[in-house]
């Protein structure tokens, strides 16, 4: 049923005619999730043909400065590291890394998680937090449950539930992994062009990996700890190593 739904709504946010109905589908949707685009490429609604255009907006080009940066806009909803082949994405609950992931890899024993929720207003497009060579990208399939935090609360499992991408990134510190997790109405997660079939490509820090069709969850799994805290992020934002 989670699946259907999403279908539907992703036809409706592609509706781009009549031109009329496409405007005032924009016009709703940007004052019901108070989507600011003045960050946007394009700044005003009227420059949108649809609604899926609006919610995979590019924004204007960022500097980035640093070796590691926060990947999204969105909410650090929670962190720390993996013990006994579990993470807590959510307080309180615990999830199997393994399963979480989806196919057998390196022992990720030790390694640091973290996990940021995007919603609908915000930017939905996601980039590799560090420079390295891209390994591999896979897909788990799933359902699409919503990933909000208060939904998440209530049921148990649900990043290792939903459909998802892995990404694989490799450089001198070791593994890094990035998982887009679907959500309800998010009936596509679209890598770059490519990236499901290249291996060993070089890619840089703030690259684009991928884009949701509407709020979602994107969860690190890191060698390295950073120095972070929960609240609001923005994507180039600097993630410094403790």
């Amino acid at each position: 049923m989670t699946l259907l739904i999403s279908y539907l709504f992703g036809c409706f946010s592609k509706i781009t005619r009549p031109r009329f109905l496409a405007r005032a589908i924009i016009f709703i949707f940007k004052r019901l999730f108070k989507i600011n685009l003045l960050n946007s490429k394009k700044e005003k609604e009227t420059d949108f043909k649809s609604l899926y255009e609006l919610f995979t907006r590019e924004v204007k080009e960022r500097e980035i400065k640093s070796e590691f940066i926060h990947p999204v806009d969105g909410k650090l909803v929670s962190f720390g590291q993996i013990k006994n082949g579990q993470t807590f994405l959510i307080k309180g609950k615990n999830y199997s890394v393994k399963e979480l992931v989806g196919q057998d890899t390196e022992s990720l024993e030790g390694y640091y998680f973290y996990n940021y929720y995007l919603s609908p207003k915000d930017y939905h497009r996601v980039h590799h937090f560090t420079s390295g060579v891209y390994k591999r990208a896979y897909e788990v399939k799933g359902a699409l449950y919503p990933v909000a935090p208060w939904f998440v609360k209530l049921v148990p499992s649900v990043f290792a539930k939903n459909y998802r991408t892995v990404s694989v990134v490799e450089n001198d510190k070791g593994s890094f992994y990035q998982i887009m997790v679907g959500a309800l109405n998010v009936g596509s997660i679209e890598l770059v062009r490519g990236l499901f079939t290249y291996s060993d490509k070089s890619v840089k820090v703030g690259e684009h990996l991928g884009t949701f069709a509407l709020g979602s969850s994107v969860v690190l799994i890191s060698p390295v700890a950073f120095d972070v805290k929960e609240g609001a992020v923005s994507f180039t934002d600097k993630l410094s190593v403790k």
